[in-house]
């Protein structure tokens, strides 16, 4: 399911942002819980145990590019509501 720029995921109304960087912010009422190195995946079953155990509500997982040295490495921010 396609909504300005964020793909729906089932777990625990989650999205996943694709969205600019420069552009996105996250919802109302999320709060930053971790940073992760890698894909998305690991954002999401971060998220999904979160909900599962009881800590937040939902949860937001977003990838932003970031240079380290001179290389460019993505990096999975998430966000949860609790």
């Amino acid at each position: 399911m396609e909504e300005s720029g964020r793909t729906a995921v089932l777990a625990g109304d989650a999205v996943t942002s694709g969205a600019p960087q420069g552009d996105w912010h996250p919802p109302a009422g999320y709060v930053l819980e971790r940073s992760f190195l890698g894909t998305g995946a690991v954002c999401r079953k971060e998220g999904d145990r979160g909900v599962a155990g009881g800590q937040w509500r939902q949860y937001v997982c977003h990838g932003k590019m970031v240079k380290v040295a001179d290389l460019w490495m993505l990096y999975q921010d998430l966000y949860v509501k609790k």
